[in-house]
């Protein structure tokens, strides 16, 4: 019987950062790990920051695992189990119905195989007050179903913000359901502190089962709230870059931009390796032969966004 933990939270909460930690906890007790990376388009960024990492990772792109590629995703879990994995770890895209897990789950010819093991939810210590009705409902939903509530970055926080982040987490959850708050655990350290027994104490710390859905509401939609736009735009230089950031992420003019991630070429050839949201970025140099970046946020301009960067000349006949 293989142990599946779902690791979920908002949009560059930290969930990638989390599990690069967890599994190194898991492979020192001797435990064969497989991750089922669940990544909108045709992209597989997040797949590549893993990659170090001494586990197996199934990539599930160009389509979600709550919906079209569901099916997908319960036939890596069954196969998980026959290859003898002991833990799977499923980290899913920002947007996510945590109901559909526990619709797979639950199913017979998996329960039979596979149980759950944990739900761990990521969110970032400095997390944002001004949410879109969506985006509140979507973090609602992982975070009722948490078995634990992990702040990210606390440390770079101060105690203040934190204290403020724990009363909107309770917040949003009472919102929609009063007294769903009042049992979950939020451990706002260090996760560079992460002790032994606090690892066990997340692996060990289950999950909340129940209809996580309120009616009349529901999640946003994928096609809405995700563009992956392949790699056809160059920049200038790294200062162009962050120009373009400052516009995607300072206003709203292009959309309500959350994040963006992959790598992108200035026009001297050199690649970044790029990891920005709302709260900070991080650009640095990296030598790959073939990039894509993804912004993620809602009612994003396409097009408009395009223009930011510079084309991508056509190739020579």
């Amino acid at each position: 019987m293989v142990k599946v933990d779902l690791i979920t939270g908002f949009l560059g909460a930290g969930k990638t950062t989390f599990i690069h930690k967890y599994i190194s906890w898991l492979r020192t007790r001797g435990l064969k790990v497989l991750v089922i990376e669940n990544e909108f388009g045709n992209a597989t960024i997040d797949t590549k920051l893993l990659q170090d990492d001494d586990c197996d990772i199934n990539d599930l792109t160009g389509c979600c695992m709550c919906c079209s590629g569901k099916a997908k995703f319960e036939t890596m879990l069954l196969n998980s189990a026959h290859d003898g994995y002991d833990r799977v770890l499923v980290e899913p895209s920002g947007i996510y119905d945590v109901d559909e897990f526990f619709s797979s789950l639950f199913k017979e010819d998996l329960r039979d195989h596979c149980e759950i093991g944990s739900i761990v939810t990521i969110v970032d210590a400095d997390m944002q007050h001004d949410l879109s009705d969506e985006t509140r409902y979507m973090v609602f939903s992982q975070l009722s179903a948490a078995g634990i509530i992990l702040l990210s970055k606390s440390q770079l926080t101060s105690p203040e913000k934190v204290e403020e982040t724990r009363h909107l987490i309770c917040e949003i959850m009472e919102s929609y359901v009063p007294g769903s708050a009042a049992e979950k655990e939020i451990l706002a350290v260090d996760w560079d502190t992460f002790t032994e027994e606090d690892f066990a104490h997340i692996a060990g710390s289950g999950y909340a089962f129940g209809d996580h859905k309120v009616k009349g509401k529901g999640l946003a939609s994928h096609e809405d709230t995700y563009k992956a736009i392949p790699d056809v735009m160059l920049c200038r230089d790294k200062d162009h870059l962050n120009e373009i950031l400052d516009q995607l992420l300072d206003t709203e003019e292009y959309g309500r931009i959350f994040r963006l991630k992959g790598h992108i070429k200035d026009l001297s050839g050199q690649w970044y390796e790029v990891n920005a949201a709302r709260n900070g970025r991080t650009i640095r140099p990296v030598e790959i032969k073939r990039g894509m970046y993804v912004i993620i946020g809602e009612h994003i301009d396409g097009d408009k966004i395009k223009q930011l960067f510079i084309p991508k000349p056509p190739r020579k006949k």
